[in-house]
C-alpha cells in the first residue's frame, strides 16, 4: 500500500472515531467497516438502492473513505435495534 493510501485510510478511521459525517462517536477503535454491499447483506439482502436511501435520509450513517462509503457494524446494529417491533 502506498503511503498516500495509508495516510488516507488512517485519516478516515480517525475521522470516523471523532464522529465526522454523522458517524456515531461511540464507534469503537476495532469497529469493523462494511461496504454498502456487505451492509445490504447484513440487513437481510435489501435492494441495492435501499442502503443508498437509508444513507441519503440519514437513517443510517456512513463514513467516506476516498470514493467509497462504508458503514460501521455498530451503526447497523444500532439501526436494527431502533426498528419498530411488530
Amino acid at each position: 500500500m502506498s503511503k498516500m493510501v495509508q495516510s488516507r485510510r488512517h485519516d478516515a478511521l480517525n475521522t470516523m472515531k471523532a464522529g465526522f459525517a454523522g458517524s456515531s462517536a461511540k464507534a469503537a477503535t476495532g469497529d469493523r467497516l462494511l461496504s454498502k454491499d456487505e451492509a445490504r447483506s447484513y440487513l437481510g439482502d435489501i435492494s441495492p438502492r435501499g442502503v443508498d436511501r437509508l444513507l441519503a435520509t440519514r437513517r443510517l450513517r456512513g463514513v467516506r473513505l476516498g470514493r467509497r462509503v462504508l458503514v460501521a457494524l455498530s451503526e447497523l446494529q444500532r439501526f436494527i435495534s431502533e426498528l419498530p417491533q411488530r
